[in-house]
């Protein structure tokens, strides 16, 4: 599909109802800037405002897609053409995710390898020296396996589901890392300092969790 022609279309739909950019994102929810992006050719409407978008232009799905008016003659080829290349798009989709749904399930079970590595493998008279590390890679290992396993692809998504992972993320990793610890630890001078050696993980998914929100609301400013 043709985003520019499609972005084009839009614009020239909008203004035939005389109606702003503005105007068309309260009907429909979304920012002006998103509206732009769409005029531009620089993204596409969601499927999911796909009909009201159409609904407010007083065009046909068929006819947005295809980014003209379609005469009588045209509108059976073209709806076809659409039908085929969203079939193909989604394909591809469903392909692309596979192998994504692959790669967070890799990183996941890599992530808890080395927590378990690092965990109860370790010497607790020593861990305080190297864990700080494996904390970090740990949290962001899982984080992005969850990412990945959700499946999203759009920037803002993206940070949303970090925002939403990274704290259970941490606590079950520093609680996972304090019952290793714990166990491993003999005497009490060597326990105190390594459990509070693992909360270090939580502590790492807090400050995620800020940085994701933080540019997470930068980017629902921007759309």
């Amino acid at each position: 599909m043709d985003q520019v022609k499609i972005g084009r279309f839009i614009q020239s739909s909008r203004k035939q109802i005389n109606i702003t950019q503005k105007e068309l994102a309260d009907k429909l929810g979304v920012s002006d800037k998103l509206i732009s992006k769409w005029e531009t050719g620089n993204g596409m409407p969601d499927i999911s405002i796909l009909n009201e978008l159409c609904s407010i232009l007083n065009v046909s799905v068929n006819e947005l897609l295809s980014g003209e008016i379609l005469t009588p003659e045209k509108y059976s080829e073209k709806a076809e053409e659409n039908i085929m290349e969203l079939l193909k798009s989604n394909n591809t989709s469903k392909k692309a995710y596979i192998v994504q749904l692959i790669a967070g399930i890799i990183f996941f079970i890599s992530a808890v390898l080395l927590m378990a590595v690092t965990t109860y493998g370790a010497d607790p008279r020593i861990v305080s020296s190297y864990i700080d590390l494996p904390s970090l890679v740990i949290i962001i290992g899982l984080i992005f396996a969850c990412v990945l396993i959700s499946g999203v692809k759009r920037a803002k998504d993206v940070f949303s589901t970090i925002r939403k992972f990274s704290i259970p993320v941490g606590a079950m990793t520093m609680i996972f890392e304090m019952i290793g610890l714990f166990n491993g630890a003999s005497t009490l001078d060597v326990l105190c300092p390594t459990l509070a050696i693992a909360v270090i993980p939580l502590l790492y998914s807090i400050g995620i969790f800020v940085i994701a929100l933080l540019v997470e609301i930068k980017l629902t400013k921007n759309d």
